[in-house]
């Protein structure tokens, strides 16, 4: 445990304390660490390696330094940090990135929506747990990269209790939040088709998948337990007579339901890009953590 005055050290002489940014669900940025600091020459941003539980004052190392460390590299964690111990405090230094959807007028072009969810779910296959709404920036100073921020209450869990799906809800409430509804709306119908070929047995009244749901189109367990990856298109309904992907299923969907998808593709790997463009498809899940 660490002692509670010390939300009051800073970096250095010159360091200014930033004003706190409102995140999209209307709550401000550094509740747990108290806030980071802007270096004199406003090209760092010096945040603290501690914060406090919810509702307590006792603070304790956070393990974002850690978590970074494990993660750098990978998709949405560029390697633009480094830890500093100034004050007897450990700092996470960082360039002054832009904020999506804070300073959205400042950047050019929407961002890679995709990205949050990507970063994600790899932090959660090595174990991670963001824990948090995700905050989205553009490190414009040093890397010219998008990637996530603010780890300060990320944690390892136990991973395999039965009940952990990791940040999966988060990332759908991050893209309601930030306008992206379709997405997150064709996410949540993914992982309920996904459930239904997994446990066609167990599926409630809803018509999706028709193929499975009826038994026209039944898939065999060794199918069920291969083909986890699921794609929608919303163009047009697909089929075998013009169209040949190797490793699918084609499964007819709901119309009535919104985002409107026209089939659904079960697949037993990630399609890759030309495939995607060439049939105009849409990712629509895959199993989390």
């Amino acid at each position: 445990m660490l002692p509670p005055d010390l939300i009051a050290v800073s970096p250095g002489s010159g360091f200014a304390k930033m004003k706190m940014s409102m995140r999209p669900d209307g709550l401000p940025d550094g509740a747990h660490t108290g806030g980071p600091w802007l270096s004199p020459d406003g090209a760092e941003v010096w945040k603290p390696l501690d914060g406090k539980c919810a509702g307590g004052t006792e603070r304790w190392p956070t393990q974002e330094a850690e978590c970074l460390a494990e993660m750098t590299g990978k998709p949405g964690f560029p390697d633009n940090w480094r830890v500093e111990e100034r004050n007897n405090r450990d700092w996470l230094v960082r360039p002054n990135c832009l904020l999506w959807p804070q300073d959205k007028g400042r950047l050019m072009g929407p961002p890679p929506y995709q990205l949050v969810e990507d970063a994600l779910f790899a932090l959660n296959q090595a174990g991670w747990e963001y824990n948090d709404l995700p905050q989205l920036a553009y490190d414009w100073r040093v890397t010219g990269e998008w990637l996530l921020l603010d780890f300060s209450i990320a944690h390892k869990p136990a991973k395999w209790q039965t009940n952990w799906h990791g940040d999966f809800d988060r990332v759908l409430k991050w893209y309601d939040l930030v306008g992206q509804n379709w997405l997150a709306d064709l996410r949540r119908r993914g992982k309920h088709v996904h459930h239904a070929i997994q446990l066609p047995d167990f599926n409630d009244t809803s018509k999706e998948p028709y193929d499975v749901l009826n038994r026209f189109y039944p898939l065999t367990e060794e199918q069920r337990r291969q083909h986890i990856y699921l794609y929608a298109s919303t163009n047009w309904p697909m089929s075998t007579l013009w169209a040949r992907i190797e490793g699918t299923v084609f499964l007819r969907a709901d119309t009535s339901k919104s985002p409107r998808v026209h089939t659904w593709i079960a697949s037993d790997h990630l399609l890759n890009d030309e495939t995607i463009d060439k049939y105009e498809l849409s990712f629509a899940y895959r199993p989390w953590p």
